[in-house]
């Protein structure tokens, strides 16, 4: 699929996404809470781009563009995917992996459409020039408005998943450092 412009979010969403730990710790934040990977990832990219912390109404403006989608069109082709994966008895050998992995591929294209969705409601950058740690403070209130929006209570073992987000944004910024600035 040709997508018609490059996106600042999409290459920052490529980076990170590749970083330790990082996938394992936004699936389980996905599959445990059905939370949305681009909106905690958009949460982090603000941020870093000195756009600040996203506040309730930004949040919900987000989760207004992005649910619909997410749950129609995303959520469709992931279930899809993880159904084939499970294996069909009778099949013929190889053919529905092959079939799996394409559905994969549709799957990023509607998360990038997402993406590009947000991206267009994302706050003007007003402090690109801002500190790691005082980026990271904001992507830590972004994510826990996000978290309050969708009434979730975090654990400790969500903590960890988000302090993993964090440390993955914002590499400058430890594990410790991480869990302080989402209490």
């Amino acid at each position: 699929m040709e997508f018609p412009t490059k996106s600042a979010f999409w290459d920052y969403t490529l980076a990170i996404y590749g970083k330790q730990g990082f996938s394992p710790a936004v699936i389980a934040l996905q599959d445990k809470h059905k939370l949305d990977v681009d909106i905690l990832i958009f949460c982090c990219w603000t941020a870093s781009t000195g756009r600040g912390a996203l506040d309730s109404a930004t949040v919900a403006k987000a989760r207004e563009v992005a649910d619909p989608w997410q749950a129609e069109v995303v959520n469709a082709l992931r279930i899809i995917r993880r159904r084939i994966k499970e294996g069909f008895k009778g099949t013929p050998e190889g053919l529905p992996a092959g079939l799996g992995k394409d559905i994969l591929g549709r799957e990023i294209d509607a998360e990038r459409i997402e993406q590009m969705m947000l991206e267009a409601i994302a706050p003007a950058a007003k402090d690109a020039g801002k500190a790691a740690e005082a980026k990271a403070k904001d992507a830590a209130s972004s994510l826990g408005a996000y978290l309050k929006a969708c009434n979730i209570k975090a654990d400790d073992g969500d903590h960890g998943h988000l302090a993993t987000v964090l440390t993955s944004a914002f590499p400058e910024v430890d594990a410790q450092k991480a869990r302080a600035l989402l209490s």
